[in-house]
């Protein structure tokens, strides 16, 4: 290792606009002269792109500081060296499909380990954003050139990933959005990459498939979503619930894209150079879309250079060269000296894409004369995107060329490079030469002490390690670690898992940054919602601070607790209705987990997916994105409070025509469960009558001469919040409650003296004397595409 001259250190400065300055530039040259080599490099001071950078999501993420400059491979034998690269600390080798699988799930055991293992490296290297073609679809691609992907990329790479670790896959089939389900533990699971996103059942261990999320939107609702860089925001989860809509039959999967990988070849004179800064060159073709600063900051541009030996000038006519990359070509330049002796002789270079249509991009014009001639313009002309390019001599004459370079510019994912990180790290050349070869591979990169990472969360605050709640809706609290170089701490991660190993979080609920929650600025941790964990179960939780330069500290040791409180309860059912009463009763069965119930809570509403609440409460109503393809406009509304009643025991009738309680003859129902304590559940699946249901009873009958009304009820839904395929006007982002039930009335076989409204229910009459008798008819509620209920009613006018 030694240091770098003040004329390089400038260069390397100049070169790095968007790295922060460091306190020292460092170099380390190593010669590899067979197939594998292995060395060390020690990167001192305390801060590096790890700790300095903030999680990965759905959005955009942020780091403070950089220390790599770039890592040069080059070929400085005589022979060809097939298939190279560099490997660092054992991380990043992900030339192929197969090669990414075996990195995330390596050390899993079951099938839902590797299917999850999948998942989560997906959604850790990734963010919003796309090309604006099937470029990255293309699992390899992502991951190594562009790491970024829309939802329709994002399904593509993760099933490419879960067919090549070999899981049956399946597609999604929500709204305006693409997802891709996994097949494991018998049934399919919705692992969303894009958005971050597994919604857990009532079990709060069984990841829901996306079908369960359509029958039931509070699975979503109570879930995060848009991955840990997003806020808490009741909105964003409801629109989320609302994409989830299809309830056909559910077959296919999505196509795939794979195949690319990164093997190449390197040529005598042929050099690969990762590099870690960007020089404002990017690969889109996402027309109509500005590529802001804050995503151009997020690709690196490295370079490929060769410099071919040259046949003399003789035979230098017809000569073509073919420059290749396995990542993605966005610009660059040829230099080369062109030498025309005589006036009758000519030399030129071509340029092509595919050998066979040919563009002059330099000619001789002068006994000798150097031509710097740019490539960006032709390479971003409209076409497929390149990973190789072509130039030809054409020379008459004693013409030719003296001398050519290729500097061609890449474009790279940062998170895929062969990054040194504070510390030791073990460094590994390989290929698949045989035969001897000679690449001297160069490392640049900085060091910095400006800054030393807080030290860990020293320990718990509540629940201490291995204590016990009493209910599974609380405030986790820890010690302010200290900063070493008293710096404020501006923000947490904390992270929650069911398993000791915390190989993965146990949902989008528990892996938040408090920054972006109600409690930021705060050592501590509100749960949002009741019954996310199960009483009595052990549950695994640590923290890590971040300072205010940017500087994350390692994570705190892990500590353990179980919650407390009933369980939700279990088989919630509403029973067939009785026709003569008009009445159905809810029943449901105690959790055998947990704390003994003495009580049940009672919610009822219209509301398909409905969210229990004690108090009025907002939804959103309307949500619709428009031409622009903006934000949308969320429009709320008040809903009021859905608890009915409490009971002691179960069943309870909760559909009837003389039950008084609030929400009593709801289309949806659900129970929680309350101990001694007062230690309330979290609430449980919906059980729902088939509608329409009338639910009340005729009055008395009338007599002769006087008016008689009866108003007909009966339960039908609300609906969810859904976006709908098409409605004119608008994109498919429209979330609305579009599947209201409109329900009709008729009366059948009825005394021409009554009439009903078909809208409202109100049958009016008013019967005469020779009316007088009984009279039998069937009064009809009609859901269309639902269902039909009827009443039957037996009038005795009397005179």
């Amino acid at each position: 290792m030694k240091k770098l001259n003040a004329t390089v250190v400038a260069a390397i400065v100049m070169a790095l606009p968007c790295l922060c300055l460091a306190d020292d530039v460092k170099t380390h040259t190593e010669t590899a002269t067979s197939n594998r080599r292995e060395y060390t490099i020690e990167m001192g001071g305390t801060m590096d792109g790890v700790n300095t950078r903030t999680p990965i999501g759905y959005g955009v993420w942020s780091q403070a500081f950089e220390p790599n400059v770039s890592l040069r491979m080059e070929n400085v034998g005589e022979t060809d060296v097939v298939n190279p690269w560099v490997i660092v600390n054992g991380k990043r080798n992900w030339r192929t499909m197969q090669d990414i699988v075996a990195e995330a799930t390596a050390g899993c055991k079951t099938e839902k380990e590797r299917a999850v293992a999948i998942w989560l490296h997906e959604i850790n290297h990734r963010f919003h954003w796309t090309t604006g073609d099937n470029e990255n679809n293309d699992p390899v691609k992502v991951l190594n050139i562009f790491g970024y992907t829309l939802c329709g990329n994002d399904a593509h790479v993760i099933s490419d990933l879960w067919r090549t670790a070999g899981f049956k896959i399946r597609r999604g089939y929500p709204q305006g959005h693409v997802t891709a389900e996994a097949f494991y533990d018998g049934r399919y699971h919705l692992l969303d990459g894009d958005e971050s996103i597994i919604c857990l059942l009532r079990d709060n261990e069984t990841i829901a498939d996306e079908a369960e999320v359509v029958r039931d939107h509070d699975l979503m609702k109570r879930t995060h979503t848009y991955g840990i860089l997003a806020g808490d925001d009741r909105r964003t989860d409801e629109f989320s619930s609302s994409l989830c809509v299809y309830e056909g039959h559910r077959e296919g999967e999505h196509r795939s894209y794979g195949g690319h990988t990164m093997h190449f070849t390197l040529r005598p004179g042929e050099a690969l150079e990762w590099r870690w800064d960007n020089v404002g060159k990017m690969y889109n073709r996402w027309e109509g879309y500005e590529v802001k600063k804050y995503i151009m900051d997020r690709v690196c541009n490295g370079r490929m250079t060769y410099t071919p030996k040259l046949p003399e000038a003789a035979k230098q006519n017809g000569t073509v060269w073919k420059i290749q990359s396995p990542y993605v070509i966005i610009g660059g330049t040829i230099k080369a000296t062109l030498v025309r002796p005589s006036n009758d002789a000519a030399c030129k270079l071509l340029l092509s894409f595919d050998e066979k249509q040919w563009t002059e991009i330099a000619a001789a014009d002068g006994p000798e004369v150097e031509k710097t001639i740019p490539l960006d313009a032709e390479i971003a002309k409209p076409g497929p995107a390149r990973y190789f390019y072509f130039v030809k001599i054409e020379a008459t004459g004693d013409a030719g060329v003296k001398g050519i370079a290729f500097d061609t510019i890449v474009q790279m994912a940062p998170l895929s490079l062969p990054a040194l990180e504070v510390g030791k790290n073990t460094v590994a050349f390989v290929s698949e030469s045989t035969g001897p070869q000679q690449v001297r591979l160069t490392h640049i990169w900085r060091e910095s002490s400006a800054s030393r990472p807080p030290v860990a969360p020293p320990k718990p605050v509540f629940p201490a390690d291995g204590a016990s709640v009493d209910r599974t809706q609380f405030a986790f609290q820890w010690e302010e670690p200290a900063d070493p170089d008293g710096n404020k701490i501006v923000d947490y991660h904390v992270r929650l898992s069911n398993r000791a190993d915390m190989l993965w979080h146990l949902s989008p609920n528990f892996n938040k940054l408090i920054s972006k929650t109600a409690d930021k600025g705060k050592a501590q941790y509100t749960i949002l919602f009741r019954g996310l964990l199960n009483p009595g179960q052990t549950y695994y939780w640590r923290v890590r601070a971040c300072d205010e330069k940017g500087v994350w500290g390692p994570w705190s040791a892990v500590w353990s607790f179980k919650p407390g409180g009933p369980g939700v309860p279990v088989n919630v059912r509403l029973s067939r209705p009785d026709p003569e009463k008009r009445t159905a009763t809810l029943s449901w069965q105690p959790n055998p987990q947990g704390s003994k119930a003495v009580k049940y809570k009672i919610y009822g509403s219209d509301e398909k997916g409905f969210t229990i609440s004690d108090a009025p409460y907002e939804i959103v109503y309307r949500s619709i994105q428009g031409q622009t393809n903006v934000a949308g406009k969320r429009d709320m509304k008040e809903m009021p409070a859905n608890f009915a009643c409490e009971t002691e025991g179960t069943p309870l009738a909760v559909i009837g025509p003389d039950l008084k309680f609030p929400n009593a003859n709801k289309c949806y129902y659900r129970v929680a469960a309350v101990d001694e304590k007062g230690v309330e559940s979290g609430p449980s699946d919906y059980a729902t009558i088939d509608r329409p249901f009338i639910h009340t009873l005729p009055p008395p009958a009338p007599k002769a001469g006087e008016k008689w009304a009866y108003q007909v009820k009966a339960i039908s839904s609300l609906g969810d919040l859904r976006c709908r395929t098409f409605v004119p006007g608008v994109y498919s982002y429209n979330a609305g409650f579009w599947d209201k039930d409109e329900v009709r009335y008729y009366l059948y076989a009825a005394p021409a003296w009554l009439a009903i409204d078909e809208t409202t229910g109100l049958i009016i009459g008013s019967p005469s004397e020779k009316d007088a008798g009984k009279h039998n008819f069937l009064v009809y509620a009609d859901i269309p595409k639902v269902g039909c209920n009827s009443q039957a009613i037996t009038l005795e006018v009397k005179q």
